[in-house]
């Protein structure tokens, strides 16, 4: 036999052999996988985050307001003039003082007026005693009725010069129109006045008066006799006013519209020219939802989420805002919440979508009534 042939004898000999040893060494390669995957430990779940939840309950009823700041003006500014020629007399009031409708401010010197006065009231009374006899005579037909006619011309013109003198001598005494305080005098005594020349400044500051330029998105809530608060900056006293002027014409650079509040300022606490904060109410709101500004989560392209529980685990939900009803402490949502959700206001650094949560929960009501800020730029 050839030594090939004894190569192929001894082969086929040794193939179950070789096969049974195969199947104990697969047997034992699978034990060893097996043994391996049981001594390994399952991958331990992650520990609940600790979080704080607010119960959603709508507002019954939310005041929109918005805060705009405000300058005060005076009610009435006139420049009080001199009506008649003269020199000052008298000053008879101080500049920062109180003053009454009719009280004197400055006296002019009146000798050449009431000269003219004493001469066309003279005048007067004896022109109108001619006529009354020249009257008489006529009734008894002993004057005619031109003359009667021309008596009582010369006695009307008589009169008349007398009241433009009386006028003249009365206005020698310049005296506050109206009740107000007076801002400045010009005139020192000795100086010579024509008619025309301002003599006082006087300035009406009750009431006082509000001025708001508000951006043209908010001037259609506001209504003539409507409510407006004046909050003064560095003072507890707060004032409320009445709008009173609401213009018809919109500034095309700024897109404001002038808005007047009429202030009740009897405990002097306005002055010209003053900055106030103004609250105005836009609209009064029903049963909407109010969250903290820091439970909403900015997202992509501008969208907004929040994170409510369910089943112990926190759940990502997308809601829409209204942006004209924000402020610093909350937000309304139009859309993607509704009574009843646990929604998460606290501890969201940790949260993300199915991670499952120990909440605690917020007592007090779900949301604060919303103050929305309405800058004095335009918007």
């Amino acid at each position: 036999m050839s030594e090939q042939a004894k190569w192929v004898r001894l082969v086929r000999k040794s193939i179950p052999g070789l096969i049974v040893v195969a199947v104990f060494l697969g047997v034992v390669a699978i034990a060893l996988f097996l043994k391996k995957r049981s001594d390994e430990k399952p991958p331990s779940e992650r520990p609940p985050v600790n979080v704080v939840t607010k119960v959603i309950r709508p507002e019954a009823s939310v005041l929109d307001t918005f805060e705009i700041v405000g300058r005060v003006e005076a009610d009435r500014v006139v420049k009080v003039a001199a009506e008649v020629d003269g020199r000052v007399e008298e000053v008879l009031c101080l500049k920062g003082k109180a003053v009454r409708k009719g009280q004197p401010i400055v006296r002019l010197n009146t000798d050449i007026l009431q000269a003219e006065f004493d001469r066309a009231q003279a005048q007067a009374q004896f022109d109108a005693g001619e006529y009354k006899h020249i009257a008489d005579l006529h009734k008894k037909g002993a004057a005619t009725a031109t003359e009667e006619n021309q008596f009582r011309t010369r006695a009307a013109v008589s009169k008349a010069a007398f009241d433009i003198a009386k006028t003249r001598l009365e206005r020698a005494t310049i005296v506050a129109p109206f009740d107000g305080t007076l801002d400045d005098v010009a005139p020192e005594i000795g100086t010579y006045l024509n008619c025309g020349d301002v003599v006082a400044v006087i300035v009406d500051m009750d009431p006082a008066k509000v001025v708001v330029d508000v951006p043209e998105g908010d001037v259609s809530f506001l209504k003539i006799g409507e409510e407006g608060k004046i909050f003064i900056k560095g003072r507890a006293e707060n004032l409320v006013g009445e709008i009173t002027y609401i213009s018809k014409l919109i500034d095309r650079v700024a897109n404001t519209t002038r808005v007047e509040i009429s202030v009740d300022n009897r405990a002097d606490l306005l002055w010209s020219g003053q900055i106030v904060d103004v609250h105005l109410l836009r609209r009064v709101l029903k049963d909407i939802i109010l969250v903290p500004l820091e439970a909403v989560i900015p997202m992509e392209e501008g969208k907004k989420a929040v994170y409510v529980v369910e089943d112990g685990k926190a759940v990502r939900r997308e809601v829409e805002i209204e942006l004209n009803l924000s402020s610093k402490q909350c937000v309304c949502i139009r859309s993607g919440l509704k009574a009843g959700d646990k929604l998460i206001v606290k501890g969201l650094r940790f949260v993300s979508p199915g991670r499952t949560v120990r909440e605690k929960c917020r007592n007090g009501p779900a949301s604060q009534p919303a103050t929305s800020q309405a800058a004095t730029q335009p918007r």
